[in-house]
């Protein structure tokens, strides 16, 4: 009887030790996955906010030439008072 309560004993641990890898394993897998996503993620952000400099780079260099422009023009009323533009 003892050995039969041994051998089921020995059976559950077996079993559970079995599962427990397989837990971790699945585990180890998920925070893989979590890795991999968070980085895909932040590669995203990082292209996003290049982007918004890019734009906001070339938002500025036309506002910078807008601002020439502007300037010329005054300049050119100043030294030609009496013609239009």
């Amino acid at each position: 009887m003892e050995q039969e309560i041994s051998a089921v004993q020995f059976e559950a641990k077996k079993q559970l030790a079995s599962k427990s890898e397989q837990i971790g394993t699945v585990q180890i897998q998920a925070k893989k996955q979590l890795y991999e996503k968070t980085a895909s993620i932040g590669r995203h952000q990082l292209d996003a906010k290049r982007q918004i400099a890019e734009k906001t780079a070339a938002l500025g260099q036309h506002q910078l030439s807008a601002k020439q422009q502007l300037s010329v023009k005054a300049a050119t009323r100043f030294e030609n008072p009496g013609r239009k533009s």
